[in-house]
């Protein structure tokens, strides 16, 4: 669902620097392989997790037991089956849509007194308390994982800043049969504890974190209905330029999300920092944005202290 990394002033200054290095037309983009850092470690959320933390599976096997067992549930499963051969793309006539439009009134009204029964209110009533309850705490168990990646080489307890990208957050039922649990809860939970910023995150996924330049995708050999076919693997990536630091440290393979959670993370700092986009991920391609930036932005506040987290979705 979503995966959290914490990233500090000092990484931040040291991809900005890798940027200038391999984007600027005096450098060699040679570094040495020991200045190699490995991505900082992330915190994954998966839906399953908020499925059952929220009560919403509770629910659902709830909700098909209870009509399977009650006498209201089986005529309800009766009347959701004659509405869904109710269609209204069978009429042919003006006579069939008023037909139609009245027996989907007359199984409406059935189905509103099931649905809206004592007991299913009050069952939904406390799934809905269950279900803010582990939002809260979710969204504290985030800002305490970036809090104590933050401590580690600092003994002050940091108050983070958040970073989400601005290209949706997941707001759908489902996705090829995978729960989706995206909205803007999570973000208005975070909000009343820490500052939450929206980033552009144009080329997040799709451009290394210490080259700047195109990622792909990984091949792998799958059985698909008897025939042998390549295909991508999606959930990671692999930098391609021999001149990468990466490349050169034998770890030009990373997680595709972990790695967008950095670079979402970097192009939202850089804009806070320095008021305009990274040019590389600038969705607007235009000769003026496309020039190099060869001076970084000043860093504010406290300096080193400074500690940024980032959301891929």
């Amino acid at each position: 669902m979503t995966e959290t990394v914490a990233l500090s002033l000092q990484r931040y200054n040291y991809h900005l620097d890798l940027y200038r290095l391999y984007n600027s037309d005096n450098s060699s983009g040679e570094r040495k392989e020991d200045e190699f850092q490995a991505l900082p470690r992330s915190m994954k959320i998966y839906s399953k997790d908020v499925d059952i933390g929220t009560d919403e599976a509770y629910m659902r096997c709830w909700r098909n037991q209870r009509k399977k067992k009650s006498k209201n549930g089986q005529e309800c499963c009766i009347y959701e089956e004659k509405l869904a051969n109710l269609s209204f793309k069978t009429a042919d006539t003006i006579d069939d849509v008023f037909f139609l439009h009245k027996q989907h009134i007359q199984y409406t009204e059935k189905l509103r007194n099931y649905y809206y029964s004592n007991a299913y209110i009050n069952k939904r009533r406390t799934s809905e308390i269950a279900s803010r309850r582990f939002k809260d705490k979710l969204a504290y168990r985030e800002r305490n994982f970036i809090i104590q990646e933050s401590t580690k080489n600092n003994s002050r307890r940091l108050k983070p800043l958040l970073f989400i990208g601005d290209r949706g957050t997941g707001v759908s039922n489902s996705i090829r049969s995978g729960l989706r649990y995206g909205r803007n809860w999570k973000m208005k939970s975070h909000a009343r504890y820490a500052p939450v910023g929206i980033t552009n995150e144009n080329n997040t996924s799709q451009v290394c974190v210490y080259c700047f330049k195109k990622i792909i995708h990984p091949k792998r050999t799958r059985i698909i209905q008897g025939v042998e076919r390549s295909v991508d693997c999606n959930g990671s990536s692999i930098c391609i330029n021999r001149e990468c630091t990466s490349f050169k440290a034998n770890r030009s393979v990373q997680s595709r999300d972990q790695q967008s959670a950095v670079a979402i993370c970097i192009s939202g700092l850089y804009t806070l920092l320095s008021g305009t986009t990274l040019p590389v991920f600038s969705s607007k391609i235009s000769h003026s944005n496309t020039d190099l930036i060869k001076t970084a932005p000043p860093p504010s506040g406290t300096g080193s202290e400074s500690r940024a987290s980032s959301h891929r979705t």
